[in-house]
Parts: structure tokens; C-alpha cells; sequence
């Protein structure tokens, strides 16, 4: 009833919250306000859809293109092609962290304090991507990952089980490093529970997760939807 008036051109839903974005660009989200998902500024639940604002740095209000809901966040796509985040910034799922300085480094060493971003309440931007045009993102209950203009995909977050593509670890301190590069080639993406999906050129896809990097073309993959037995995929790929 409260999007009566509006033309709805895309809707995302996560486990417990709901978005939709209009003719016009703007953003109403609905449902579970934990952790800021919904980005009105508080953890309330919202019975009925409520316009979600998202303001530029330049105090601009912006036009969304795409929204993408994950299981305690969402992601906000701008026609300007900048993403915006909110919600839960576990694993830095979100790519909201800060990159301190040297300076900053030494002082939050002496107070013991981490520069960790748990969370967000508004939209706010994902700065390590403000040198990228964005055009596609998917947002997993653990890691998001983004296609930019140059075709890379770029991911955030939990990395554990590969989903962020095969690099080395070096302990849990690692985990909330900004960004890894997947692949140079994709064109669409999606984020599964432990992996990610990128559509490559040459009508193949990417599996990459479990530790495991796999490449199948695109009917394979349609065949062989639902069934998640690592044990069915083709061969590791050199």
C-alpha cells in the first residue's frame, strides 16, 4: 500500500528485509532495521516501505539504478555507477573499513583500538572503489563482490573457503584486507553462501570457493544447478 503511487522497476530481498527501487531512482526498504540494513539512519524494523535517502559527499542526493539486499546488509548502485553500503560490515563484507595511516596505525595501536567498521545506519560510500565505475555487485550472508568498468571483479570479506579467489592467507588478521581481484574478464556476478559465480567471456563461467577454482560452460552450469557437491565439478584449473 505504501508504494501505491510508485513504479516499481527493481526489487531485492533479503532474509529478513525487503528493497525497491522506483521510475524516478528512489530507494524504499521495508521489514528487520538491525545492524542499519535498511539505511534510514536506525536499527527500527519498518512495517511499511520508508524512502531510503542516499546523499553523496557533496550533500547531493543521489539516483539509484540497482539495489542488492544481503542477509544483514544492502548495497546501493548510483547511475553515476558508485556504490554505496549499509547494514552489517562483518569481514568487512561491505568494503566500508578504514585504510589508516601511518599515524593513525601507531595511535589506535596505543589505545588498542581496531579500524574495523561494524556497522553503517545510512548508505555511505565504498571508498576504495571511487577511482571505479561499478556495474554490476552481489552481496553474500559473508563477502560481496563487484564488476568495474575494466572488467575485473573485485571482492570483500570472509575469504576462508576461496571466495574471494585463491590468495594466501596469513592468519585471521588478513581477513579484512579491502579488496581482491578474482578475474580480469567477467561481465555478470553473483555471490553464493561460501562461493562466487562470474560470467566470463566465451560464454564460460567461473566457480571460485571451497578453496577451489573451477571454469564450466554456461550449459554445464544449468545442468548441473542444485546440485552443490563440490565432487561433481570439472577439474581445478591450472
Amino acid at each position: 500500500e505504501g508504494l501505491i503511487t510508485c513504479q516499481i522497476v527493481q526489487l531485492s530481498c533479503g532474509e529478513l528485509h525487503a528493497m525497491g527501487v522506483t521510475s524516478e531512482g528512489e530507494v524504499y526498504g521495508w521489514g528487520v532495521g538491525k545492524d542499519g540494513r535498511l539505511g534510514t539512519g536506525t536499527e527500527t524494523n519498518r512495517l511499511i516501505p520508508t524512502e531510503v535517502v542516499v546523499i553523496s559527499v557533496d550533500n547531493v542526493k543521489e539516483t539509484i539504478k540497482q539495489v542488492v539486499c544481503g542477509l544483514d546488509g544492502t548495497m546501493f548502485l548510483t547511475t553515476s555507477y558508485t556504490l554505496y553500503a549499509c547494514g552489517s560490515n562483518r569481514n568487512n563484507k561491505l568494503g566500508l573499513n578504514k585504510k589508516p595511516t601511518m599515524l593513525m596505525t601507531m595511535k589506535l595501536f596505543a589505545k588498542e583500538q581496531k579500524m574495523q567498521v561494524e556497522r553503517s545506519l545510512i548508505p555511505t560510500p565504498v571508498k576504495v572503489l571511487t577511482k571505479h565505475m561499478v556495474l554490476d555487485v552481489s552481496l553474500g550472508a559473508t563477502h560481496s563482490v563487484v564488476l568495474v568498468d575494466n572488467g575485473k571483479v573485485l571482492a570483500f570479506g570472509r575469504k576462508k573457503e576461496g571466495q574471494r579467489g585463491l590468495v594466501k592467507s596469513k592468519g585471521a588478521e588478513d581477513e579484512n584486507k579491502d579488496v581482491s581481484c578474482i578475474v580480469s574478464c567477467g561481465s555478470i556476478v553473483a555471490c553464493c553462501e561460501l562461493m562466487t559465480v562470474v560470467a566470463c567471456d566465451g560464454h564460460t563461467l567461473q566457480v571460485i570457493g571451497s578453496r577451489q577454482l573451477f571454469q564450466l560452460p554456461l550449459e554445464k552450469y544449468l545442468e548441473m544447478r542444485g546440485d552443490r557437491r563440490m565432487e561433481s565439478m570439472p577439474p581445478l584449473l591450472a
